[in-house]
């Protein structure tokens, strides 16, 4: 969840933009929807598609990455002591 409203923005406008284009394509696949030529994502090879796909993807995971607490996680696996176990 982000903190702010043009992150929000940012995560749902990019699950919207990959769910509509997966219900497109599966729909034309199915013969429910008329051919529009839109690609499934992650999975077809159209060129600038794929990368609008990688793009908004690596937009989500900066907002991610931005609003995410900077708590330190206690990484104590199977017995291994790291610098951050307490």
């Amino acid at each position: 969840m982000s903190h702010n409203a043009s992150g929000a923005l940012i995560c749902y406008g990019t699950a919207f933009m990959i769910s509509s284009q997966v219900i497109m394509n599966i729909g034309m696949c199915l013969k429910l929807l008329p051919c529009l030529g839109i690609t499934l994502p992650f999975i077809s090879a159209g060129g600038s598609a794929n990368l609008c796909i990688y793009l908004a993807v690596g937009l989500v995971m900066s907002v991610y990455r931005f609003n995410r607490e900077n708590s330190l996680e206690n990484l104590n696996l199977y017995g291994v002591l790291t610098p951050f176990t307490e």
